[in-house]
């Protein structure tokens, strides 16, 4: 709205100018919406900075916050890692005095000699399965000894990975084998592939090549959490109905996950 003083130097410059009455008239008008508009375009021009402020500091915030939760989550891992080596200190420790006893046998076992694991030259399924041998001879008990000892030979990405697990799990011999496999990017599908893909090496036997094939057929059973002879006939039958796929259908049923060869065939598809 045009104030009374802006009304007196309109009217003030529309005379000036030889403007009267009609004329005169129309000159107010055309400046009060003039005024009008600039008025209305300053406001949307501050509504919208303000818009734009309280968006950069809502970044600014969040931005922020995420660089906290980086530095909890950094700290977290940090402890973790800590608490996993004083862990593998602690069963060094204990390997060193002879504190593990066979399955309910007063004898000690000897320390182990298994040199730690290295994973820029070693294989972990390989390693896993050389010190589950190992442990066999040496007569450990697998529930509370296994899982300790097998912590307190794992360095890198493992370590981390053995971390991250709760204090109940990391005694579990099972879930930190699985967990060190999943550090390493060895799942049931990838033992699979080695299974259905391994050929005989130049210096194999055929004694040594059928014991790559058990332990390849184990893992991938294992992992595949396979009990029973119907889990093992479903396994069968799932990978041959992909087997038998286009590679595109292939990959939709992949993606799909079904958990069973009733739901894959139950999907609504085209063969």
């Amino acid at each position: 709205m045009t104030s009374q003083l802006e009304l007196e130097k309109l009217v003030s410059i529309g005379e000036k100018l030889g403007l009267k009455g009609v004329e005169l008239k129309q000159f107010l008008d055309d400046e009060r919406d003039k005024l009008k508009q600039e008025r209305d375009e300053e406001r949307d021009r501050r509504a919208k900075q303000r818009a734009i402020d309280a968006h950069e500091q809502e970044e600014d915030r969040q931005r922020q916050e995420k660089i906290e939760r980086e530095k909890a989550k950094q700290l977290e891992i940090q402890l973790k890692i800590e608490e996993a080596k004083q862990a593998q200190a602690e069963a060094q420790a204990q390997i060193g005095n002879g504190g593990y006893h066979g399955n309910g046998s007063a004898a000690r076992s000897r320390p182990p000699k298994l040199p730690p694991f290295n994973q820029e030259k070693d294989d972990i399924d390989a390693y896993i399965n050389r010190f589950e041998r190992y442990a066999t001879l040496q007569g450990w008990d697998r529930d509370t000894v296994w899982a300790t000892s097998l912590s307190a030979l794992i360095q890198g990405c493992g370590l981390f990975e053995y971390s991250s697990l709760s204090l109940e799990d990391s005694k579990d011999y099972d879930k930190v084998k699985q967990a060190l496999l999943r550090a390493y990017h060895l799942t049931a599908d990838g033992f699979r592939k080695k299974f259905r893909d391994i050929r005989p090496a130049h210096e194999d036997t055929g004694t040594k090549y059928v014991t790559k094939l058990k332990n390849y057929l184990h893992r991938w059973m294992e992992l595949e959490e396979v009990t029973t002879y119907e889990q093992l006939q479903d396994i069968i039958l799932r990978e041959q109905f992909l087997n038998s796929c286009s590679k595109d259908l292939e990959t939709f049923l992949k993606e799909r996950k079904p958990k069973n060869i009733t739901t894959m065939g139950d999907l609504p598809i085209n063969m």
